[in-house]
Order: C-alpha cells, then structure tokens, then sequence
C-alpha cells in the first residue's frame, strides 16, 4: 500500500460532502503519523454539513479555520473550511 508518513494535509474538491470525505480517509489515517489537518472547499452550506457530519460521523475536529473566497470568472463565492481531524469513526 501507499505509506502515508509524513503527509500532513488531505485536500477536497467536489469530492462529496464533508462526512463522506472523512469516511474515506479512515485506511489513511491509520497509516499516519500525526492527525493530518483536512482542507475542504465547499459552497454556502458548508457549516450545516460540517454539523451534520460531527453528529453522523463522530467525528472529533481539534482545530477549526474558513476562509470565503471569490472564485475568479464565475464570480462565486465559496469557502476554505480547514480543520484538524482528530478522529474519525466508521459507522
């Protein structure tokens, strides 16, 4: 398998929401060293799902940070949510 050593951010876009996200990290996580910080670039609801996926998944967050940002062309508004996962359970 793939070492994931040393790799400290797991990036998401258009990938699922942020629950699912998760979920599909659990091989990888198993295989770090340290809890990896998970940036997630997602639309306007973002901290409705963030809050579902906290109850859904139990999904534990140590450190938290969104930015809003201007795509450019499009001139739509999406958001950088950052968070360090300290666990994340399959369920």
């Amino acid at each position: 398998g793939i070492s994931m050593k040393g790799i400290s951010h797991i990036t998401s876009r258009a990938v699922n929401e942020i629950g699912a996200f998760c979920r599909m990290l659990i091989p990888l996580y198993e295989g770090m060293d340290e809890n990896p910080t998970v940036v997630c670039m997602k639309g306007p609801r973002w901290e409705k799902e963030l809050d579902e996926t906290k109850e859904l998944y139990n999904l534990q967050i140590d450190r938290f940070e969104s930015r809003e940002i201007i795509l450019p062309f499009s001139r739509s508004t999406r958001f950088l949510v950052e968070f360090q996962l300290g666990s994340v359970k399959e369920v």
